[in-house]
């Protein structure tokens, strides 16, 4: 029973470990991508912007409704909101990171009321390849269901 026991407990403790995907990019490019992002954002600047992001980005309505499943469709959606809302300015208030994925909370301004939002990246290869959205904003497109 005990090497039973101890049989389950390493088994375990291996699924742990090795299901956590470590992360290729370090903690200080994750802060200096979601900065540059933030900024080319704000800035309307949809080449700089495009460089943090992977062309094959997946963007999620939390869960796992998707928004967006390319930069260009990305790009497509941010400068849309710009052509709608031209003060539209993107505020990061906190960032937590946990391996390859970062936890932002954001202010929204320049669409009437301001607005917060949650955000999670995951990154590879120094680059955003996902990016779920949690957003009570009446002024985003959702996606149909």
């Amino acid at each position: 029973m005990i090497k039973l026991t101890a049989f389950l407990l390493l088994t375990m403790s291996w699924t742990i470990t090795f299901s956590q995907h470590t992360s290729n990019t370090s903690e200080e490019s994750i802060r200096k991508i979601i900065a540059d992002k933030v900024a080319t954002y704000n800035k309307q600047d949809w080449a700089g912007e495009k460089k943090t992001l992977s062309d094959s980005v997946k963007v999620y309505e939390f869960p796992n409704a998707i928004r967006d499943s390319t930069s260009d469709g990305l790009i497509s959606r941010h400068s849309k909101t710009f052509a709608k809302y031209p003060k539209n300015k993107a505020e990061i208030f906190d960032i937590y990171i946990v391996g390859n994925k970062a936890i932002l909370k954001e202010k929204i301004t320049g669409r009437g009321e301001p607005f917060y939002s949650a955000l999670i990246y995951e990154f590879d290869n120094d680059k955003i390849v996902k990016i779920w959205v949690i957003s009570n904003s009446p002024t985003t497109q959702r996606p149909k269901d």
